[in-house]
């Protein structure tokens, strides 16, 4: 694992799922980001959802309809991680 600045997520990819959480962090704390591309039959949006983790219990927790329309599934994965990412701010 490359050394990175305190404050830089480092992705940890599991099946399915893409899990996110800082290096040497105190609070254990970690986001799991997964989505279901064009899930909605008439918008074709997808269906998004995180949940932010400390000390592995759950604190923040989102699963909606994405906004936008996503043209595959690794764009509807980067918008939920995105959308984690400012949940953490």
């Amino acid at each position: 694992m490359p050394n990175l600045p305190r404050g830089h997520f480092v992705p940890i990819m599991r099946p399915s799922t893409v899990s996110y959480s800082f290096p040497d962090d105190p609070y254990l704390v970690t986001t799991d980001v997964d989505t279901s591309h064009a899930t909605d039959k008439e918008s074709r949006r997808s269906t998004g959802g995180h949940i932010i983790m400390v000390f592995e219990a759950a604190v923040l927790w989102l699963a909606k309809l994405q906004a936008t329309l996503a043209t595959s599934s690794m764009k509807s994965e980067f918008m939920q991680a995105v959308l984690a990412a400012k949940a953490l701010k």
